[in-house]
């Protein structure tokens, strides 16, 4: 066998190897692209420009591994050439990529004629961390995108969330009413809060005619739950009321500055409870009945 025979057999020989490296690297390049196209496809978490550019770079990465894989076998480096010129592309990248192919085949295809293959060693090292910088740029893009669903997802999610909280406000806007009615002993009360069937239901405030105004829950009309009643002449009871009448546990305030802390039933002191002076002594701590403390 001539020399020159045996310098054609070792460049193909190594030529089948390194075209066998790069279709190796974008075989993983082009089925992870085709699986975030079709996640993103199906998911629809990114703006169309960007799933529109991916697709275009998914496509160009098929043409390119069809060409790599003619090579391979049929050896046509003058083929290669011509199909790789004919490919098109906006994207800098692959440009680049396609002008390297090309520059080499061409070195490949000079050196049929001479003896230099020693150029072949550092383009096979040179693709070799090509291949390493693809893998490594790859893992970043789909860094990037992850991110960014990430970010569009807790965008969607403050969107409900804010959507859900207005439902809230304009359904609360419509249960709260200004209404007018009269209580068990006739008194006149102007309410403004919420309301059920036109009627005090929920939280509110209601202010009767005698001057008298009371803060907290009602039903049906009649406080009902924890509230406050200030009387005209400066008296105040906080605490529980059933049915319009204080019973459970409150602290009744006296005009005179004393105070009581405790039980009450059916609007009396009734249970456990301490009275305490305008001093903020304590005159009585012990047990009451019928509003009066047993001694």
């Amino acid at each position: 066998m001539t020399n020159n025979k045996k310098i054609k057999k070792r460049t193909y020989k190594v030529l089948l190897i390194l075209s066998a490296l790069l279709l190796v690297a974008l075989s993983i390049w082009l089925i992870s692209s085709k699986k975030q196209l079709g996640k993103y496809q199906t998911e629809q978490l990114v703006p169309i420009s960007q799933y529109n550019e991916l697709n275009e770079q998914y496509q160009i990465l098929i043409q390119l591994s069809e060409i790599d894989e003619d090579f391979i076998f049929s050896n046509n480096i003058k083929k290669a050439i011509s199909e790789y010129e004919s490919l098109i592309t906006n994207d800098k990248n692959f440009k680049n990529t396609i002008e390297e192919r090309i520059k080499f085949l061409q070195k490949v295809l000079e050196s049929q004629s001479g003896d230099d293959t020693s150029f072949l060693k550092d383009e096979i090292a040179a693709y070799k961390e090509k291949i390493d910088s693809l893998e490594v740029k790859n893992d970043s893009v789909q860094g990037i995108l992850q991110s960014k669903i990430t970010m569009l997802t807790h965008v969607n999610d403050s969107l409900n969330s804010i959507a859900a909280e207005k439902g809230k406000l304009q359904q609360r806007a419509e249960v709260v009413k200004v209404i007018t009615f009269k209580n068990e002993s006739g008194n006149l009360i102007h309410y403004v809060g919420e309301t059920k069937n036109e009627m005090a239901n929920g939280n509110g405030v209601g202010i009767w005619d005698n001057g008298s105004i009371y803060r907290g829950e009602w039903r049906n009309n009649l406080r009902n739950g924890e509230g406050d009643f200030t009387w005209k002449d400066g008296a105040k009871f906080e605490g529980d009321f059933v049915m319009g009448i204080r019973s459970g546990k409150g602290t009744f305030y006296y005009k005179t500055g004393e105070k009581y802390v405790g039980d009450f039933k059916d609007g009396l002191r009734h249970g456990k409870g301490i009275l305490y002076d305008r001093d903020n002594n304590t005159s009585f701590n012990g047990e009451w009945k019928n509003d009066k403390p047993i001694q």
